[in-house]
């Protein structure tokens, strides 16, 4: 991903996010691997995308990853950027907010176990909420 999409994502989503740092209750949990999410988005059309997301946007999803980086955006909020494919390679697929003293032991590359409610996507990088690393 070059630069210049990189930090329109990044603006993208800033202008997504909730401005409430109020987080609600976690959602339902639910048995949905990060593959068959992607696998069931590249199957449906647009239309049918949306309507799958808005099913379950707010269910609670558990998945693995590598740290692609913690950063901070403009309204310093700290974001954990997760790398879904497998080669740690800083591949950005997945980000949550997560508290800056909780994030400074993770290392770029090192694997880790979370969850959170499913937030939706923006050009193709998906957003969870309440998240929590587990391991």
């Amino acid at each position: 991903m070059t630069l210049a999409v990189f930090t329109f994502v990044c603006v993208a989503i800033l202008i997504k996010l909730p401005s409430s740092s109020t987080q609600p209750a976690a959602g339902e949990r639910i048995s949905l691997s990060y593959a068959e999410l992607i696998a069931k988005k590249k199957t449906l059309t647009e239309a049918q995308w949306k309507n799958y997301e808005a099913e379950i946007t707010g269910k609670r999803v558990t998945w693995s990853g590598y740290v692609a980086d913690v950063a901070d955006d403009i309204a310093g909020r700290n974001y954990i950027w997760i790398d879904m494919s497998g080669k740690s390679d800083g591949d950005h697929s997945l980000y949550f907010e997560y508290p800056l003293d909780a994030s400074l032991s993770l290392n770029r590359g090192q694997a880790i176990t979370f969850e959170g409610d499913y937030a939706g996507s923006l050009l193709g990088i998906i957003h969870l909420e309440n998240a929590q690393i587990l391991r």
